[in-house]
């Protein structure tokens, strides 16, 4: 199976990727997963 186009430069060209200020208030972070194996997702939002 092939990638499409666009699935491909996502891919190479990740958007979205860092961190906010963890001492700014108007950020929430939210963490989900398995710390264990490794398998952890972190989530933060800005309003």
């Amino acid at each position: 199976m092939a990638y499409s186009e666009k699935v491909v430069d996502h891919y190479e060209n990740p958007r979205n990727v860092g961190s906010f200020d963890k001492g700014d208030e108007a950020v929430g972070t939210g963490m989900v997963g398995a710390p264990a194996c490794g398998d952890v997702m972190k989530l933060q939002i800005k309003v």
